[in-house]
């Protein structure tokens, strides 16, 4: 493959563009502008991790708070008050309890350890919520954990666009061009072909590993098809044309979209494609090959139609003299002509025997080679029809086969040409286009102009064969049975592989560079209509950043993330005053239904503890009422309550007297601080520092997104930025360098 210009990606179109196959829009950079911006937004994601994981807590929380109270609502229900126990037992730890103890939770081990606890504490009527909450908060801390990763899949993939100014189709001017620049333009076309074939050869088998890069350049590595016929039917009028005994074989790509080619435009602007070839060996016996003698050598004329040479017409198609093995060149001799009935008979070299064209194909082109091995020793016999190796020869005692009958096997491929609109149902041929179509089809058509047999072997004609990379010095490796299939299935490959190329050289422009002395002019046709900007391709140096994901998240993860986890920002205390709300009405924490008192404050200002905290006093308080009261042969629950102000152990030990960072805490009283003097003054000048916090928050989300809208929109500042940096830090050092060395001490 050419490295210029097919490898130079100067006119890759950068910055925002619309990809129609995937359908969303893309950011394509440069591969390390594309990574500081993955990174960026990796950082961003690791930065909001805790304050989401906060939110998703705080909404669990409420969430388990509103079934418990709904679960205790239930049970009250279906009990008889009456037989209901005066004292309450020991209240079960609910979910709510237990996503109270793991919210400030840091470690693995922290995080399990809340669940051990509360397992032992559990019935079973509680332990199966219990458990699907732990699983909703270990799916949230391992999202925590890894969600940082997933920035890396932003950055998509390097599918780019090419854009050239020069676009458009180039060919030349052999009217007006001198001997030099034909020769030029031979060995141009012979590089066009020869990259085809690589390209065949490499990617359109399985591919090797050291190979990968040079297949991934299209859109589409290959262009798929099939072998959809083998047939012993001739497909030409004349069937006595073909070779007795042997098959035709058809090769086809069904319909192909025109975006496979990395065509990008709208899918009712994508036309469709067919091609085909059908391949057979054609008859050498008589009357199509006819020898004479001339001056004692044996001269073979083929007649597969006439050949116009100017103003010599020609019977015969192909001349040999004697036997090609006596010509001591290891190698295949190969000659092909073409026949294109869309141009005019002038403009052919070769016209086909009327038995050769076929009354079923429209679109179609007729290529024939006459093909022979010289002087080549083979280790294997072969009966292929087109590579035969029949006799055989002793040299030095070893046994070698070689081809001894001194005709060439002529081979012929028919191609096929079809376009279907971009619905399937409206189907024409090259030979009657229809008017008005857009640009993308176009390209399409224009790049399938040097799809065929021809311009696969043409240029390179015996290098071009499978058989010929097999030969080394005079002796070369066996040849499968029908190894002529495989010759036609590379032709095949090649002409595909032609598509691909030449819709990129349409799209680049290629050969605008050979305008001038080389004698290239532009022929573009004029309803073709601009071609620039619509081909894809795959480009080694720049990537793609999903631009609505990294723009949604830069600007709406970070900061509001960090504001949404305080809920007093949002007055968000409206949940938990409403799960009050619905306990006090359903007696929850008490056992006759009233509502829960409030417990005294002391002068440590902590706040009281919630919801079982409150039940316990006020299980203490009816229990002095009933020993004063009521029975004495009752069983009364003589533990002593807790002290006023003082939590629980539990509540204690699992961090929960900090609850009201997350959520509100039912019943609780306003704080104050009798000891420190502070009163309403205080709580104005906690105000006040509220409201200053929150104008500090939205400052730096403004500052936040201000620059964020500034690094995307100008990356280059970026890099200036850095630049300039390293400069200043280089001079930096180098006068730190020079004090150091003036004064040592």
């Amino acid at each position: 493959m050419e490295s210029s210009p097919f490898l130079s990606q100067q006119n890759v179109k950068t910055g925002l563009w619309w990809d129609f196959n995937s359908n969303q829009w893309k950011l394509l950079l440069e591969e390390h502008w594309a990574s500081i911006l993955t990174t960026t937004l990796g950082v961003v994601l690791a930065i909001s991790g805790p304050y989401l994981f906060k939110i998703g807590l705080f909404l669990i929380i409420n969430a388990a708070r509103f079934i418990d109270w709904a679960s205790q609502v239930r049970r009250r229900t279906k009990q008889d008050p009456e037989s209901q126990s005066l004292l309450r037992h020991k209240q079960q730890p609910s979910a709510r309890d237990f996503l109270e103890q793991t919210k400030d939770v840091g470690g693995v081990r922290e995080f399990f350890q809340p669940l051990r606890k509360a397992s032992r504490q559990t019935s079973g009527y509680h332990f199966v919520p219990l458990i699907l909450v732990y699983i909703i908060l270990v799916a949230l801390w391992i999202g925590r954990v890894i969600g940082g990763v997933f920035a890396a899949k932003v950055m998509t993939d390097g599918v780019a666009l090419w854009y050239s100014p020069r676009c458009g189709v180039w060919e030349f001017d052999s009217d007006n061009s001198g001997d030099g620049a034909a020769s030029r333009h031979d060995v141009f076309d012979r590089g066009k072909e020869s990259r085809a074939g690589d390209y065949a050869k490499s990617c359109y088998s399985p591919p090797h590993a050291f190979q990968s890069m040079f297949c991934n350049f299209f859109y589409q590595p290959n262009i798929s098809f099939s072998t959809s016929s083998w047939t012993y039917e001739c497909p030409f009028k004349d069937r006595n044309l073909c070779m007795k005994g042997t098959q035709a074989v058809t090769f086809d790509t069904g319909l192909v979209d025109a975006s496979l080619l990395g065509i990008n435009a709208p899918p009712e602007e994508t036309y469709k494609f067919r091609r085909s070839s059908t391949c057979t060996p054609l008859s050498i016996g008589s009357p199509y090959v006819r020898s004479k003698d001339v001056n004692g050598s044996t001269v073979f004329d083929y007649y597969y139609g006439q050949i116009h040479d100017g103003e010599n017409v020609k019977e015969s198609t192909f001349s040999s003299t004697g036997n090609p093995f006596n010509i001591r060149l290891p190698a295949y001799n190969v000659e092909a002509y073409t026949w294109d009935p869309a141009k005019s008979p002038t403009s052919n070299y070769w016209t086909p025997l009327e038995g050769l064209r076929s009354n079923t194909m429209e679109g179609y082109s007729l290529t024939i080679m006459f093909i022979s091995s010289l002087r080549i020793l083979f280790v294997k016999p072969s009966t292929d029809p087109i590579f035969p190796t029949d006799n055989d020869i002793d040299i030095d005692g070893s046994l070698w086969y070689y081809k001894s009958d001194p005709r060439y096997r002529v081979l012929v491929c028919s191609d096929s040409y079809e376009f279907r609109s971009p619905d399937g149902q409206k189907r024409w041929s090259r030979d009657n286009r229809i008017s008005g179509l857009p640009p993308a089809y176009w390209l399409m058509d224009l790049a399938l102009n040097a799809s065929n047999t021809y311009d696969s072997i043409a240029k390179r004609l015996g290098s071009a064969l499978i058989a010929q990379e097999k030969v080394s010095q005079f002796t070369s490796a066996a040849l499968p049975e029908n190894h002529w299939v495989d010759e036609a299935k590379l032709l095949f490959e090649t002409s595909l592989a032609r598509i691909q190329f030449d819709a990129w050289s349409i799209a680049s422009g290629e050969d605008a560079l050979h305008v001038g002395a080389d004698g290239y002019i532009e022929k573009t046709p004029r309803e073709a209509g601009n071609l620039c900007g619509l081909f894809k391709f795959r480009s080694y140096s720049h990537r793609n950043v999903d631009f609505l994901a990294f723009f949604l998240t830069i600007l709406l993860v970070p900061v509001p993330s960090w504001m949404l986890s305080w809920p007093k920002t949002f007055r968000w205390s409206w949940a938990s005053s409403s799960s009050e709300q619905r306990e006090d009405q359903a007696g929850y924490g008490t056992s006759d239904g009233a509502p829960i008192p409030e417990a005294p404050h002391q002068g440590s200002g902590n706040l009281t503890a919630p919801g079982h905290r409150h039940a316990h006093l006020a299980i203490n308080q009816n229990a002095t009422e009933t020993l004063s009261t009521g029975p004495r042969d009752e069983q009364i629950d003589e533990s002593p309550s807790e002290p006023p102000g003082e939590p629980d152990e539990d509540l204690r030990s699992s961090g929960a007297s900090s609850a009201s960072d997350l959520v509100a805490i039912p019943g609780a009283a306003p704080e104050a601080r009798s000891d420190d003097g502070i009163g309403s003054d205080g709580n104005q000048e906690s105000d006040k520092g509220k409201t200053e916090e929150y104008e500090n928050i939205i400052l730096f989300w403004l500052i936040w997104e201000g620059l964020s809208i500034l690094c995307w929109l100008t990356p280059r500042l970026m890099s200036i930025l850095a630049t300039l940096l390293s400069w200043m830090s280089w001079h930096i050092i180098r006068a730190w360098g020079w004090a150091r060395s003036k004064f040592p001490g």
